[in-house]
């Protein structure tokens, strides 16, 4: 039999939401990510739910530079992402199949982000928590190395097999709250859009079409808390071809809407600026994707 192309989209889809446009202080940070997903059922070409069953769990490490001076008034920045994945899967009545190994290798190539303060910003008291207040723009260029887990025999892989493309813009906007303070004294949105382009399964000549996928996050700011909804969505635009043919399942396009909440503290652990972000993500709409809910951990701070 041969491999599964995957039971989702490949590529940073999800891993954005809180500050998205922003970069940290210069310097090298590291992150730790830990997830777990549950696969409840799969999303057909029509968007009905077939019985299926299945788990994903994730650890991983990510380091992120953040380069000295400016650019054009903004700050440059790369990523680097590998980790460690159980991924198990089965549409009813066939049974469960799962493969360990190393995920693909994912980089932030290079980014650029530049921060445009607002007159809310330039007028706060120095007694006060400095929000961010204004616009946040970022550029960048994510790259995925087909580097995993990977045999065309296998009906579950770790790794896609093929290279990702994603020329990407984030924005982040900050205000002041327009609600009681008791909730926060600043409301947050963040949106990173992604466009994803893969080349062919050398293996299996299966080339998956292009995706364009939206990240976003919508947040109360509180002391060192924010807290709110994140959520994620992706269309795939191009249809799956295999040795050059559409694929027959109409092209095999893929969909899903995603969200959930999100919790997020900043802290100190000694002089080091650290942070702990918690997300779930249930998918309330999918085709020709796996149903999914999961739980995100993510850790960071200055190394």
């Amino acid at each position: 039999m041969q491999a599964a192309e995957s039971i989702a989209a490949t590529g940073p889809i999800g891993g954005t939401d809180i500050n998205a446009a922003f970069l940290p202080p210069e310097g090298l940070w590291i992150t730790a990510i830990g997830a777990t997903v549950g696969f409840s059922d799969y999303y057909d070409d029509h968007g009905n739910e077939l019985s299926s069953r299945g788990n994903d769990t994730l650890g991983g490490i990510g380091v992120l530079y953040s380069y000295p001076g400016t650019f054009y008034g903004g700050q440059l920045a790369s990523t680097f992402f590998t980790g460690y994945e159980r991924l198990c899967f089965g549409v009813d009545p066939y049974k469960k199949n799962c493969s360990s190994g190393v995920k693909d290798i994912y980089s932030d190539v290079l980014m650029w982000s530049r921060y445009f303060p607002s007159a809310a910003a330039l007028s706060q008291s120095k007694s006060d928590i400095q929000r961010p207040f204004g616009t946040a723009v970022l550029v960048g260029l994510g790259l995925t190395v087909p580097t995993g887990n990977y045999s065309k025999d296998n009906v579950i892989n770790n790794s896609a097999n093929f290279w990702g493309f994603s020329p990407n813009i984030a924005l982040t906007y900050t205000a002041p709250s327009p609600l009681p303070e008791i909730f926060g004294d600043a409301v947050q949105l963040n949106g990173r859009l992604f466009y994803h382009m893969y080349t062919e399964n050398k293996d299996t000549q299966y080339q998956t079409g292009s995706v364009v996928s939206l990240d976003w996050a919508a947040v109360m700011m509180k002391g060192q808390w924010q807290y709110g909804l994140a959520g994620l969505m992706y269309a795939q635009l191009g249809d799956d071809r295999i040795d050059g043919i559409v694929h027959p399942n109409n092209g095999n396009r893929s969909e899903v809407i995603g969200l959930g909440p999100i919790i997020s503290r900043d802290f100190t652990m000694g002089d080091r600026p650290a942070n702990i972000t918690i997300k779930g993500i249930q998918s309330v709409y999918g085709r020709n994707v796996a149903k999914s809910t999961g739980v995100f951990v993510r850790f960071s701070t200055k190394f």
